[in-house]
């Protein structure tokens, strides 16, 4: 038991270390951090737009609130590098909690930390400086405690409790656990044992439990839009892709899974009734890989030890596993001791701020700036950013009209009354505005500012 969870926590600092080499530059970042210092200001919950010049005063979703004033805070406490602190804590947190999960289930603790290595690797590309990692540490804490909960372990069912109102004012994703544990209800009806039963009124608890939000049951309307109408232009939403390499992992551990269950069945109905609605959750968006890979680690672990018992044999405590503990959190003091002090903006408009700063009138700009200019140009309100729903009918539809320089971007110009356009030198608008006469304010190869003539 110590063995494995050393060499947990050993994992867990490994990856934190990775993940603090990485400098802050997540797109969305930029809003999230303005949303909690508006929140900070005000002493309010942010429920309407004040960033943009085409949703201002509509409302917005708040089901992130807890998670933009948490990167607020630690803005204001170690501005960059204290957002980068709260990714590299989420990130030990989330691969120790994750291998201890598959090692807990393995007979040797090497099995279950391979076993976790897929999910791990594909945990990778949500570790962004956003309440979305945060959430996602939530998932993996709320998976082996609903498996514990079920199998009748009251400490478990009574902490489902919190942490599922924790989790539903953190991000969106609580919805996921909401339907697992419905899902894990009906099986618990169907298949537990009578002392189990227990386990559906602490799950009908922490369900209730994520209506304790400022929305209420309105919370719940952001992330069922997302999963009936996934935004196919924005990457993270597409469909996965064996011809990525995120795809490809995830299509193998999705095989190894079926793979493993038919041949070393574990005859656990939990195991399906958590693995079968992620899987299908997985395959409808990029950004829900990460979910199934995370659920299934435990369960590879489990299956291969069932495969190979011979060459699992239990090992006894050894006097060096002793020192991971605290080897692993020198490494993780370390890690953030040289962590990057300054955010990563090669992929912003940083050399346009001073010729906008120089100018006035309304703004159109690209949809991966937005957020960026809410925080370094507040005096243009944004025409779009990353927050997409609010935008969702005419404001998004007129954007990539403008955007892809289609037969009504002039009318969509016009009528936003724009006077300046900034965006990729690339873009289509850009060269018809080049060609409509649009005078250059700035231009680099990366931007291009536009003010109209």
């Amino acid at each position: 038991m110590r063995r494995g969870l050393a060499l947990a926590v050993t994992v867990g600092a490994i990856f934190a270390a990775v993940a603090s080499r990485f400098p802050v530059n997540d797109t969305d970042l930029y809003w999230h951090l303005a949303s909690g210092k508006w929140m900070v200001e005000h002493g309010a919950i942010l429920a309407t737009d004040q960033f943009s010049a085409t949703i201002r005063g509509a409302a917005v979703p708040v089901h992130q609130w807890l998670g933009q004033l948490v990167l607020w805070l630690a803005f204001s406490f170690g501005s960059w590098w204290g957002v980068l602190a709260v990714r590299v804590i989420a990130v030990f947190v989330l691969v120790t909690v994750v291998s201890w999960t598959a090692i807990a289930r393995a007979t040797r603790p090497a099995i279950g930390a391979l076993a976790a290595f897929p999910a791990l690797a594909l945990s990778r590309f949500v570790w962004g400086d956003r309440p979305e990692l945060l959430g996602l540490v939530l998932f993996a804490i709320f998976l082996p405690l609903a498996l514990a909960a079920r199998r009748g372990d009251r400490p478990a069912q009574v902490a489902l409790v919190p942490l599922m109102a924790l989790w539903a004012n953190l991000h969106g994703g609580f919805v996921v656990g909401v339907v697992l544990l419905v899902v894990l209800g009906f099986e618990a009806a169907l298949f537990g044992r009578l002392e189990r039963r227990p386990f559906l009124g602490f799950a009908a608890l922490a369900i209730l439990a994520t209506f304790l939000n400022p929305l209420g049951a309105g919370a719940y309307a952001s992330p069922e839009w997302h999963f009936t109408n996934p935004p196919r232009f924005i990457q993270e939403w597409g469909l996965p892709d064996v011809t990525t390499f995120p795809g490809l992992l995830f299509a193998v551990t999705l095989l190894g899974a079926l793979s493993l269950a038919a041949l070393a069945p574990s005859g656990r109905t939990s195991d399906v009734a958590i693995l079968a609605p992620l899987a299908f959750l997985s395959l409808s968006a990029l950004r829900q890989m990460p979910l199934f890979a995370l659920a299934s680690a435990p369960f590879l672990a489990d299956r291969v030890s069932a495969l190979l018992p011979r060459l699992a044999p239990r090992v006894p405590v050894r006097e060096p596993w002793r020192l991971a503990l605290p080897l692993a959190g020198l490494l993780l003091v370390a890690s953030l001791a040289t962590a990057p002090r300054e955010p990563d903006q090669s992929g912003f408009p940083v050399g346009a701020l001073l010729a906008l700063h120089a100018h006035n009138g309304a703004l159109f700009n690209d949809y991966d700036w937005g957020g960026f200019l809410i925080w370094n140009a507040p005096e243009h309100p944004v025409f779009i950013d990353g927050r997409l729903v609010p935008y969702i009918g005419t404001v998004l539809d007129d954007y990539r009209e403008a955007i892809a320089a289609h037969p009504r971007w002039r009318e969509v110009l016009d009528r936003w009354r724009i006077d300046l356009v900034l965006v990729r030198p690339t873009s289509a608008l850009a060269v018809r505005l080049a060609n409509a006469g649009w005078s250059v304010a700035y231009r680099d190869d990366d931007t291009v500012l536009f003010s109209r003539p």
